[in-house]
């Protein structure tokens, strides 16, 4: 009986610790749970919190563009790219900034300098990756950059805005660009067919202006008149009707009309007295028409506005 007894409660006295030892583990995992829970909460709002305010720095920078405040862009840029050099948006926000203070910079090297630090985030965003839907709008940008940079890159630019042209860009002044490409690079027939869409989306003087000089420039003389003389009849700029009036003037003048094309002279100079290129070719017309007298007042005074003329020099001197 004692025996038994003894073992009884050895074996009562076991089975409570083993339910205190189930309770302490159940204990343990609940608050491990909780913590867990707990931590993971904090976390998620943490998170939140940052991407709501990764969210109000974005639209701020988006902000700060479309307000056109391109030097606290930049300087904001500056300090994101040192932290992430290989961000696309910034590199593009940057870009961008510098492009449009180029645009409107009137100092030749500051000028440059802004140009090339844009070209060089563009480049850089394009070679990591952009969206496709900013792709024209980047090709475009640098296309005219190549076009702002000169002789020597003219064919760099003629390449990026056709590829801008070739992803859904269609805008006026693309065209209006690109065209001044070709008939730089001489490709006349290619200027006119793009400055033909440009005026296609919409009609100004001065595209009609440009159509006219390579028209000219292309040996077509009666076709440039044609756009010559609606420039002359449309525009109400002087500076493009200064320069539609001379070129008529020449025209005639190399089709030997001599009196109609002296008339465009006077009209040009009646805009502007200082055009020495008027006053030559009138000098021109009136050596032409034997009356060497005025021929050479015309060419003194071609020599008095612009000493360098080399045409005037030579029937003076």
């Amino acid at each position: 009986m004692s025996y038994r007894y003894t073992n009884y409660n050895e074996k009562k006295k076991s089975n409570v610790n083993i339910n205190i030892k189930k309770i302490v583990i159940i204990c343990l995992i609940v608050f491990l749970f909780l913590s867990i829970s707990t931590f993971t909460i904090i976390l998620i709002k943490n998170n939140i919190g940052t991407i709501h305010k990764e969210k109000e720095i974005q639209t701020s920078y988006k902000k700060m563009f479309f307000q056109k405040n391109y030097i606290e862009l930049i300087e904001k840029m500056d300090k994101e790219l040192k932290i992430s050099p290989f961000d696309v948006e910034y590199l593009v926000y940057r870009g961008y900034s510098y492009f449009f203070l180029g645009e409107d910079e009137k100092n030749i090297d500051k000028r440059k300098f802004f140009f090339s630090i844009s070209i060089s985030d563009l480049r850089k965003a394009m070679a990591i990756g952009v969206p496709t839907k900013n792709k024209p709008n980047l090709f475009f940008c640098i296309g005219k950059i190549y076009y702002y940079f000169g002789e020597s890159y003219y064919n760099l630019s003629i390449e990026y805005l056709n590829n801008s042209l070739k992803a859904g860009n269609k805008r006026k002044d693309l065209y209006y660009i690109l065209g001044l490409n070709y008939s730089y690079i001489g490709n006349y027939s290619e200027a006119i067919k793009t400055f033909t869409e440009a005026l296609n989306i919409e009609e100004s003087d001065l595209t009609l202006l440009a159509i006219g000089v390579s028209h000219f420039k292309k040996g077509d003389f009666e076709n440039a008149k044609i756009f010559l003389e609606k420039v002359i009849k449309i525009s109400n700029e002087p500076k493009i009707k200064e320069k539609s009036l001379l070129l008529m003037g020449e025209i005639l003048f190399e089709q030997k009309i001599y009196d109609q094309a002296k008339d465009y002279f006077d009209k040009v100079i009646e805009i502007n007295e200082n055009n020495s290129s008027a006053y030559f070719y009138r000098g021109e017309v009136y050596f032409i028409t034997n009356n060497p007298v005025k021929a050479r007042a015309e060419w003194r005074k071609t020599l008095e506005i612009d000493p360098s003329h080399i045409r005037a020099l030579k029937r003076i001197y």
